[in-house]
């Protein structure tokens, strides 16, 4: 006796419309991913390196107190990319900013004397040019203080400590 069984049709597996909008979906999702992982690999950056310049300025003036002398801190030209600062109060050495950009208002020397006190007020920012981020240092003259904070002004060709909101990011 033979028994008739009918195979049924099944299919297996995506047409190639369905996995090439699956891949464009992904792909989409992807770009907007990277895009700001990208972000806030450059806000990392400018926020090291901002990090990294109140630090030299506060180990100068530490050691402008300690040793009763004069220091200076060098900044290199105005927008300069991946600057390097000096002083000649710097125990570890000159310091690299890396992928990151500078501005400041007035001369490129921060005099620190042998008080800790600053010779005039500064305000220097720290940006990507990739991004819209910026971060801002100012000096106080008087007290010899710095604070920083976020830079809200776009346009970084004249630096005012106006522009330095101090954020807790």
């Amino acid at each position: 006796m033979k028994c008739s069984i009918a195979k049924s049709k099944q299919t297996a597996g995506f047409t190639l419309f369905e996995l090439l909008a699956g891949l464009g979906i992904v792909g989409i999702l992807g770009a907007i991913a990277f895009g700001s992982f990208l972000g806030i690999v450059e806000r990392g950056r400018v926020n090291e390196a901002a990090n990294v310049l109140r630090g030299l300025i506060q180990t100068s003036q530490r050691e402008a107190i300690k040793k009763s002398r004069d220091c200076i801190i060098n900044l290199p030209p105005k927008q300069t990319r991946n600057p390097v600062i000096s002083s000649n109060c710097a125990v570890t050495g000159d310091r690299q900013l890396r992928n990151v950009a500078i501005q400041y208002n007035q001369t490129n020397q921060i005099h620190i004397n042998h008080q800790g006190r600053f010779k005039q007020r500064r305000t220097i920012v720290i940006y990507s040019n990739n991004t819209d981020y910026k971060r801002c240092l100012v000096v106080s003259n008087f007290i010899g203080m710095t604070r920083t904070g976020r830079y809200t002004d776009s346009n970084v060709a004249t630096v005012s400590a106006d522009f330095c909101q101090t954020t807790n990011t």
